[in-house]
This record gives structure tokens, C-alpha cells and sequence, in this order.
């Protein structure tokens, strides 16, 4: 088995990850993960499939990887029905694999570059960081730091795929992983992560104890609060609620604008 290099075909360039197995009847597995929502999906795997066969002369199998509920779609079925004007029509089946229902053991326990997914799978709430633990000690013990560190670092881009910005730097956190905030895009995400940590916390101070003070706010005043995106902002609204009347004087400060 073996990764076939990009650079061989600009079609392996634009498929996620092309692998050749040597069977005694060669064929290629062409593995498509997919984070977001695309009803274009399906076509895009047929033309890759298409053109890998083309270029190869082997079989080609074809896996749409969903590692996140967002990532699903109706029309995402395993078979692609197409019907041209002339011909008989057909059906390019495809194999779709959803993580978020997959059980999480046989990641755990199997090749090391599945523990990166493990989390991605059917994971019950109260368990999430005891999985990642799992990970981690796993990972740990491979006494391969090159491949350690890679995998560490893709388990850390793949969280936001599963969880909120504030779970997964729990996660990062109580994993103790260190070093990857050298690397421009997660810092980017890491620090988001905590300017919007510190600003949902103020939020729900706000709405805590303005409930206490004046009532269960209406869905205008909760939608003015969560409008409000400015940490300084937020700050100037906690202070004010300790001298304003009402959810409306609150509001009516310039600060506080939305």
C-alpha cells in the first residue's frame, strides 16, 4: 500500500488523499473528508473517480469521510443516479462513512493514525475527555515523537469540526499539549477560543443577574445582548446593570449601541 504523490496528477492534487493498494488486482482508494455542507459532493467525487481511473488504468473505490454532522446531506446516499440524454441510465455508488455514528473503540485500539478521528466519533458527553486521555497516553506511548507531534497537531485542527470553540480548548488544555500555539492558524483559533470564552461568560453574568433584577428578558433584549461582540462593551454593560432600572435604560447607554 502506498500514498500516491501529488504531483503526479493534478487530479491526486485535488482529491483529498489517493492510496494505491497492491493487491494482486491493484486498485486505489480515493478518501474524501468533508467538514462542511456541499450538495456538490457526490459529483465531485464521480469526476475525481472518473479521472483517476483514467490516469491509472486500476480500479478506484471512492469514500466520502464526514467527520461532522454539519457535513451531512440528504442527497449524500452512496450512489450518484445519472441519467444522460442518450443511454440507459446508471448509478456510481460510493461509500459514505459517518464518524459521529461510528463507536469510538476501534479507534482507540487500532492504527495510531486513527486516534486523531477517535473524538470525531459517537462519544457520550461525560466521556469526551476521559477519550481524550486515551489518545494521549496512546500517543505518547508510540515512542515516535515525529509522529506523535503530527498526530497531536492534527487532533487539535480536527476538534472544531465536532466542538465549540470553548470545548475544544478544554480539551487542549487538560491534555497539556504544548508548542502549538507557533503555529499561525491554530494561535489564531486558540486565542478566538478565548476572547469568545471571555465574552460568553460575561454574557451569561449579564443575563444572570439582570434576570434577578428586572425579569426574564424579551427575545429584543436577548438579541441586543448577543449582538454585542465588543469584550469593553460587555464590561460597560455588567457595570451598568448595577445602576439601571431596566433591560431598556441598560441599552440606552452609547457604549452599549447595537
Amino acid at each position: 500500500m502506498s500514498i500516491i504523490p501529488a504531483e503526479l496528477t493534478t487530479v491526486t492534487a485535488m482529491a483529498d488523499k489517493v492510496v494505491r493498494v497492491d493487491d494482486p488486482d491493484p486498485w486505489l482508494l480515493h478518501v474524501e473528508f468533508q467538514a462542511q455542507h456541499d450538495e456538490s459532493l457526490p459529483r465531485r467525487i464521480y469526476a475525481y473517480n472518473a479521472a483517476l481511473t483514467a490516469k491509472h488504468d486500476v480500479p478506484v473505490a471512492s469514500v466520502a469521510v464526514l467527520i461532522s454532522p454539519a457535513a451531512n446531506a440528504r442527497n449524500l446516499t452512496g450512489e450518484l443516479r445519472l441519467a444522460p440524454p442518450l443511454g440507459r441510465a446508471w448509478a456510481f455508488p460510493y461509500t459514505v462513512v459517518r464518524l459521529w455514528q461510528l463507536p469510538t473503540e476501534p479507534f482507540l485500539t487500532g492504527a495510531p493514525q486513527l486516534l486523531p478521528l477517535a473524538l470525531l466519533t459517537d462519544v457520550d458527553a461525560g466521556e469526551v475527555m476521559r477519550t481524550a486521555e486515551r489518545v494521549h497516553d496512546r500517543l505518547l506511548a508510540l515512542n515516535d515523537p515525529a509522529l506523535t507531534d503530527t498526530l497531536m497537531t492534527t487532533l487539535t485542527l480536527l476538534l472544531p469540526a465536532r466542538y465549540d470553540d470553548m470545548t475544544a480548548q478544554q480539551i487542549i488544555d487538560g491534555l497539556g499539549i504544548r508548542g502549538l500555539e507557533q503555529n499561525p492558524g491554530i494561535k489564531a483559533w486558540i486565542d478566538r477560543g478565548r476572547v469568545e470564552g471571555r465574552e460568553e461568560a460575561v454574557r451569561a453574568m449579564i443575563l444572570r443577574q439582570g434576570t434577578a433584577r428586572f425579569g426574564k428578558p424579551t427575545k429584543r433584549v436577548a438579541a441586543k445582548l448577543a449582538a454585542v461582540t465588543d469584550p469593553v462593551a460587555l464590561e460597560d454593560l455588567g457595570v451598568r446593570l448595577l445602576t439601571v432600572p431596566s433591560w431598556k435604560e441598560l441599552f440606552a447607554s452609547p457604549t452599549a449601541a447595537v
